[in-house]
């Protein structure tokens, strides 16, 4: 398996370098990676290690609990966009899942969702699976279906790890067009290639090289 064609290659420590994303970014151009999912202050130096290439440049919104406001949200989105990121990992409000208040989610939800389309950017929700009960992951692929992100994510690899279990249930659940990434403490290539056989269309990883 290529397992090159799946990975989001990852650096989101607070305390990471400069020179770490620069070798992030050479090493995605090398080995074609998808993606390199980098904070939004990196944006910029990223973007133009990443040119002319076809990799493709995320960030995350919200990260990592992803419980400020919708409009602080929103305000961030649009900044990441308009400074040139493709793709967004957005953080569910993890405030609002605390209290099954699925109506601020939706709303939220609906309007992340359209701006990336507006902006043709490729959109993936964080849920943060490993945290939640079945059925708090059953509403949110349910919202999903009906919203239409291009991925869904089952972690910000902060608070826990994909399950293999998760991304089996993510692709029984979701509409077909609907993506899976897989993310947080994927470390060895046979973690990787089960996940990839579940169902995990991308692979959000920091020690990408001990899968190549």
């Amino acid at each position: 398996m290529q397992l090159n064609l799946y990975l989001d290659a990852t650096i989101l420590k607070p305390e990471a370098k400069k020179e770490e994303f620069i070798i992030l970014c050479k090493d995605a151009v090398e080995f074609n990676f998808p993606a390199v999912c980098i904070p939004p202050f990196m944006i910029e130096i990223c973007k133009k290690e990443l040119s002319p290439s076809s990799v493709k440049l995320a960030t995350v919104i919200g990260f990592p609990a992803g419980y400020q406001t919708i409009p602080a949200k929103l305000f961030e989105l649009k900044d990441a966009i308009s400074r040139g990121t493709d793709e967004i990992d957005y953080v569910v409000h993890r405030g609002y899942l605390s209290n099954n208040d699925f109506e601020n989610i939706e709303e939220e939800t609906l309007a992340w969702v359209d701006i990336c389309k507006q902006n043709k950017v490729i959109s993936k929700w964080i849920i943060e699976s490993s945290e939640l009960t079945k059925e708090q992951i059953l509403k949110l692929l349910e919202l999903a279906n009906k919203h239409k992100p291009d991925y869904v994510k089952t972690s910000t690899g902060i608070y826990g790890k994909a399950k293999l279990e998760d991304v089996k249930l993510f692709r029984k659940m979701l509409l077909p067009e609907i993506k899976i990434k897989a993310a947080g403490g994927i470390s060895s290539r046979e973690l990787a290639v089960e996940m990839v056989n579940a169902g995990a269309d991308r692979l959000g990883v920091s020690q990408y090289m001990s899968l190549l």
